[in-house]
């Protein structure tokens, strides 16, 4: 998993990042680390995957990921009550 800042991808950085075995890209999980470390609290990033990192046709709609992701909301609620 490859966390960036960088919300449109640069052409041709993905199929770079694909040959190092990068599997997916996500924006938020260094922000929430770094926010937790500076405050001396516990963070946990659950990443579920909507999109293919290569195929760019591959990819989920939005009512799919409206109905689909409740099982990985519910799993991040669990840890949260635990």
């Amino acid at each position: 998993m490859f966390s960036s800042d960088v919300f449109y991808n640069l052409p041709g950085k993905d199929m770079e990042w694909a040959k190092m075995g990068v599997l997916g890209v996500e924006m938020e999980a260094a922000a929430l680390y770094c926010n937790a470390a500076a405050a001396g609290k516990k963070a946990l990033c659950i990443c579920s995957v909507t999109d293919h990192f290569v195929n760019k046709d591959e990819i989920m709609s939005v009512e799919d990921r409206q109905l689909s992701l409740t099982q990985m909301i519910e799993v991040a609620l669990d840890i949260a009550e635990a």
